[in-house]
């Protein structure tokens, strides 16, 4: 059987890779940008000209006098402070439910004004009727409210409560929402009460689902959404959610409406695959057009107050993928957002099963590790570099350690991820990768561990067994590809790597590998230890025919018997290749000589 042997440098390409979880959101973004743009929004409806969606009708239920003991409907109104919105103060108008004229609620002869309160009064009621705010001096001068209408309850409800836990801060599709929420009414009955709590009587209480325009506050029930859970749909896109919640009638009777924060949003998932002291990389499943304009960022630094984003430090990797070339050392705290609410940046944390604004902690991504070299069980003293990837992909020196024997610690902390440690050359050692390998390629990685626990490695150093000069010398340089190439050098090479390069270097060479293509090297001191390990390969691979590739153009190759007669010389072309076939020739060992290296193959 025929086989033909081709020598040939190749080139390294790296990839990056990111799990599901419970039905919901993953943790992570299984591959950024998967989901591709971003979805339209709706278009929603505008605010009224001369109106202001500031009223909520809270709850309609019985309440008390405070003197008396007398009870009375009442339907609890909030509104925001005067100063928020723009004018001097508010008065609050009624008028039976949906016609008459308006009616302004007044202490004697003058009108209630109200300037300071975030929660309205209690107007007693009777039918259903209308509220709204009428705003008065001030640059909103003239302005209404939106219209809120409370209807009376059949009975005594009086004391009605409402929980969240944990308080629902965003309302995102596809995520369910209200699982947490309780309520609680106090019941009168011929003088005593009794208290009803959604958990334990879940039968006594009713839901409806409305959606809001947060322009003009127009509700609209959402069909069908009776349950105390509804999972928001893309309908609901833009709109703020109302949970509203009331008795059966027999047991209690209420009205609760209770708004949920915030608009019904689009979730972008997001995962961190760097961090660094020069930045870090942020993956989210959606692409984010123009991410210059569409990311914010507030920077807490314990008490110190949020700044904003600067955007000239992000730049898209690929479409989903980001760095923010920003460094990480000035604040613990970096809350992102997208400028647009109706897209919610956020991380999903499992354990907890709840969801957040993308929040990095740079201290919840540090550790530690330790370091010693020994050669033949004995310390060594050297430096030991750190070596890792910076946000542009590139490995680099993160940081040098000094070894005295013991076990010498990084510093002020590193990032959790994978390193490769590097004990550089002494008289005695040569330049040695964890665990004991001469080159990057060959080491493996490390992990550090916690601040408080660092992972702990031990170098084993490699001797440096420098041949007595002007003997002959031959390094074996074996490829990952299972190819091999032979140098012939008369003075000790020198080993290094720098920027991804395998280096070789004496008198007679200097040449360059990338580091993933090289397995191993070995030297001979002689031309018998070359054969040896030239030998290794096994005794059934024939090579009738070879081929080189990327060779130096105009150079010699030369083809000599084990005898050391040449029977071929050929010139190298111009494209750097050379074809030869070893038919005709008699079964034997031969060597291909070009002007820095020998290659034997063995023809059966």
């Amino acid at each position: 059987m025929k086989k033909k042997l081709t020598l040939l440098i190749a080139a390294l390409l790296g990839a990056l890779s990111v799990s599901a979880q419970n039905g919901r959101l993953p943790a992570e973004v299984t591959e950024p940008g998967c989901k591709g743009l971003l979805p339209e929004l709706p278009a929603l409806a505008p605010a009224r000209e001369g109106e202001l969606p500031i009223l909520e009708l809270t709850h309609v239920g019985y309440d008390t006098y405070y003197f008396g003991g007398g009870v009375y409907i009442a339907a609890n109104l909030s509104f925001p402070m005067v100063a928020e919105v723009g004018c001097d103060y508010y008065t609050i108008q009624y008028r039976a439910h949906g016609n008459g004229a308006w009616a302004t609620m007044m202490d004697g002869e003058n009108p209630t004004t109200y300037s300071d309160r975030t929660i309205g009064t209690s107007p007693s009621i009777t039918v259903s009727t209308d509220f709204r705010l009428c705003l008065h001096g001030g640059e909103k001068d003239g302005y209404v409210s939106n219209i809120v209408t409370a209807t009376p309850p059949s009975f005594s409800s009086r004391y009605i409560g409402w929980t969240e836990s944990p308080t629902i801060e965003h309302t995102m599709v596809g995520i369910p929402v209200g699982e947490q929420f309780s309520v609680t009414s106090r019941t009168y009955v011929d003088g005593n009460t009794t208290d009803y709590t959604s958990e334990d009587f879940p039968d006594y209480f009713t839901y409806q689902w409305y959606r809001r325009n947060p322009n003009n506050w127009d509700m609209e029930e959402i069909e069908g959404a009776t349950g105390k859970v509804y999972t928001p749909t893309e309908e609901d896109l833009g709109y703020q959610l109302i949970i509203g919640v009331g008795g059966d009638k027999v047991h209690c009777d209420f009205t609760l409406l209770h708004p949920l924060s915030g608009v019904v949003c689009v979730p972008v998932l997001a995962s961190v695959s760097y961090i660094g002291n020069d930045g870090f990389m942020l993956n989210t499943e959606y692409v984010i057009p123009e991410p210059q304009k569409m990311f914010t960022r507030m920077e807490y630094d314990w008490m110190e107050n949020p700044t904003l984003f600067d955007p000239s430090c992000v730049s898209e990797r690929a479409p989903g993928q980001y760095a923010f070339h920003t460094s990480m050392d000035e604040y613990n705290y970096r809350i992102f957002e997208l400028t647009n609410p109706a897209y919610y940046l956020t991380f999903y944390y499992p354990m907890m099963g709840w969801y957040r604004e993308v929040q990095i902690m740079g201290d919840a991504y540090l550790g530690s590790l330790g370091v010693k070299v020994e050669k033949d069980g004995q310390p060594v003293q050297t430096t030991v570099d750190v070596i890792g990837q910076n946000i542009d992909g590139e490995w680099v020196t993160v940081e040098t350690l000094s070894t005295d024997g013991d076990v010498v610690y990084t510093g002020s902390g590193i990032y959790k991820r994978p390193y490769y440690l590097r004990a550089n050359a002494t008289d005695a050692t040569q330049e040695t990768f964890y665990p004991n390998a001469p080159t990057m390629s060959q080491a493996e990685t490390v992990m550090p561990g916690d601040t408080w626990y660092p992972s702990e490695f031990t170098i084993e150093a490699q001797g440096n067994d420098t041949p007595v000069e002007g003997e002959d010398t031959w390094l074996v340089l074996w490829l990952k590809n299972g190819q091999f190439d032979v140098y012939h050098v008369a003075t000790h090479p020198r080993i290094k790597h720098r920027d991804g390069d395998f280096l070789i270097i004496s008198d007679e060479v200097d040449i360059a590998y990338p580091v993933a293509d090289v397995r191993k090297f070995t030297l001979a001191k002689d031309i018998t230890e070359f054969e040896d390990a030239i030998g290794r390969i096994p005794e059934d691979k024939e090579f009738d025919d070879f081929s080189m590739n990327k060779a130096r153009p105009g150079s010699m190759v030369s083809i000599y018997d084990m005898s050391g007669r040449k029977i071929a010389s050929h010139t190298i072309g111009a494209d750097g290749s050379l074809q030869y076939s070893l038919d005709g020739q008699p079964a034997g060992i031969y060597l291909i000589k070009t002007e820095t290296t020998t290659i034997k193959i063995i023809k059966k």
